[in-house]
């Protein structure tokens, strides 16, 4: 028997435990500048939605409410405006109470860091059961999500629980469902809750959440030839969270609102969406997406062409395929692919569906050789994702959220499973281009942190004097930088403003307004 270097398992303890520290160090100080912003304040003062066509029994000034109060305005949200019950009764909960803002930064922390270490959790059993080096893969992944993505989902409150918080939840629950074995009565019903909850969350995640169990419990049934009682049950729960979100009358009232889809069928939507959605899919946010997508899929394919599975001559050439996808894709942007004539949409199938054949031929090469339905539920996710896009209205920036967050799921996946060696060399780069992101973006929301705490004393001294019977004509606040921040109150979301004086509590008549320079980080940090 090999003699155990008990000096090197110590240092490695201790390694590990320093990695672990510094990731959930680097997500709480990222999140402690997350400043209220935009919806924020609508929710907080229960009065997003609310409007004289459809008013609503409720004080909606200030942000002290009751739970009753908060429960009167979830279902009223249900009746007017949306489904998505579950975000909106987190969001006022945690804006529309007592409740520190500080304590949405820390559960969103440990979230965050939760997820990461999930993901890096390895199968050996013992004390010490986290993969240092899928942790800094998945870590330095998490930390490149372009900044508009950010903007529009994790750095701003209202969005962060129907796109950070029930997405992380939903794809440990795909994880969970995969691997899931049998469990108490207490225990069963209350991962039956939240199988409900993620369900409805909103539209394009209940729908790819859903997808993926049916996938994966298909998948079992196929290879065991029997259904698992427990895992149907999820599957059902979720469904009818899924159908409570989608059967909502607010849906068809807020669809109502939408002028290029009133009166529209189905069909009309989508012939009127779907050039939309693949032009949108080019966009520089998604060239990360884009990019790890078939790093991911290079990386599998190597996987199956090593361990000859199924066509072998097809796996050997896939890495050539997907190289010439990824040329092909550089050359868009270009105008280069001009030959395509008439037909301009043509190259957007080449890629997209070049990159979707792929991933789910290799998947199910995966299920088929493995007898693990996992990595096929997580493509299915995402294509069914996509495919509900075509009924969304617009791409806003936060939609690309929980496709990222999968995408770095399979990829700790792959490197798992296949026990793919990370080589130091790589993983450092990865990692030293992730920190420099990160601290480019941290820096820019710890100053645009500092003016709208300022702006924010300057809105609290003002109520005090209108309070005190002093006279407040105007309220000049100072402009920020539009780059770290998901509105512009005054540019195109002026009607913010209106929250904002019932947040504070100021009176409509007085004049809120803006100065300054809108100028970048770099201008401020360093001048011009």
């Amino acid at each position: 028997m090999r003699a155990v270097n008990l000096k090197s398992v110590a240092l490695t303890t201790k390694f590990n435990t320093v990695v672990i520290v510094i990731v959930f160090i680097l997500i709480f100080v990222q999140n402690c500048f997350i400043s209220l912003s935009f919806d924020d304040y609508g929710y907080a003062t229960l009065s997003y939605a609310v409007s004289a066509e459809h008013p609503i029994d409720l004080i909606n000034e200030g942000h002290d409410h009751g739970i009753s109060d908060i429960l009167r305005y979830t279902y009223f949200n249900y009746l007017y405006w949306s489904g998505r019950v579950v975000c909106t009764f987190l969001v006022v909960i945690f804006l529309a109470t007592p409740l520190p803002i500080f304590c949405f930064k820390l559960v969103q922390t440990v979230l965050v860091f939760y997820f990461l270490l999930f993901l890096s959790r390895s199968e050996k059993s013992g004390k010490h059961s986290y993969d240092f080096k899928i942790l800094l893969l998945v870590t330095a992944l998490y930390f490149l999500v372009p900044l508009k993505v950010i903007n529009d989902s994790s750095m701003w409150i209202t969005a962060s629980f129907g796109y950070l918080w029930l997405s992380l939840t939903s794809i440990v629950l795909i994880f969970y469902f995969a691997k899931a074995q049998a469990l108490s009565l207490i225990k069963s019903l209350l991962i039956t809750l939240l199988y409900f909850v993620v369900g409805c969350s909103n539209e394009l995640l209940g729908l790819g959440f859903c997808s993926a169990l049916l996938c994966s419990l298909l998948g079992e049934y196929f290879l065991q030839r029997k259904i698992n009682r427990q895992k149907a049950f999820w599957l059902l729960s979720a469904s009818c969270g899924f159908l409570l979100l989608l059967t909502a009358p607010g849906n068809f009232a807020r669809l109502d609102t939408v002028k290029r889809f009133a009166g529209s069928s189905l069909s009309q939507i989508i012939e009127r969406r779907w050039p939309e959605l693949i032009k949108s899919s080019i966009r520089i946010e998604y060239f990360p997406l884009i990019i790890l997508a078939i790093l991911i899929l290079f990386l599998l394919a190597y996987q199956l062409r090593a361990r000859q599975t199924l066509s072998v001559r097809l796996n050997k050439f896939l890495p050539t395929i997907l190289f010439g996808l990824l040329v092909f894709y550089a050359l868009i942007p270009t105008g280069i692919l001009h030959y395509f004539g008439h037909w301009p949409a043509l190259k957007y199938f080449v890629l997209f569906g070049g990159l979707l054949t792929i991933a789910v031929y290799l998947a199910s090469v995966h299920f088929f050789k493995n007898k693990d339905p996992l990595l096929l539920a997580l493509v299915v996710a995402i294509l069914t994702y996509n495919l509900g896009r075509l009924l969304v209205p617009s791409d806003v920036h936060r939609i690309a959220l929980p496709l990222y967050l999968i995408l770095i799921s399979s990829a700790a996946y792959i490197v798992k499973f296949y026990r793919v060696n990370l080589r130091p060399g790589y993983l450092t780069a990865l990692c030293f281009i992730a920190l420099v992101y990160w601290c480019y973006v941290t820096t820019g929301y710890v100053i645009n942190y500092t003016i709208h705490q300022a702006n924010s004393r300057l809105l609290q001294r003002a109520a005090e004097k209108i309070k005190n019977g002093e006279s407040v004509k105007e309220i000049i606040l100072q402009k920020f930088d539009l780059s770290f921040n998901s509105s512009s109150p005054w540019k195109k979301h002026q009607y913010e403003l209106i929250w904002m004086k019932r947040y504070y509590l100021i009176p409509d008549d007085i004049t809120v307004r803006y100065e300054g320079e809108d100028v970048s980080v770099f201008k401020r940090l360093f001048g011009h």
